[in-house]
């Protein structure tokens, strides 16, 4: 949603981005279904392509992305 509706420039703030660590490390318990992990991990991918957004994972307790949308 916040691709399509965000003008350049807009700001993209994500809480939880690691749910729990089940996001990096496959051998930790989790309460999330193996689509929310990797639908999590394909939002870190696309978050991180530096021709579409100037971003930032801040190491939070449980994460933070933060990310500027660049078309």
């Amino acid at each position: 949603w916040a691709e399509q509706n965000l003008k350049k420039g807009g700001l993209i703030l994500a809480d939880n981005v690691f749910l729990g660590g089940a996001v990096y490390d496959d051998q930790v318990p989790t309460k999330f279904s193996s689509k929310n992990i990797e639908g999590m991990r394909s939002f870190h991918r696309r978050l991180a392509d530096t021709r579409r957004y100037a971003s930032t994972l801040i190491p939070t307790s449980e994460g933070l992305f933060a990310a500027v949308k660049l078309f």
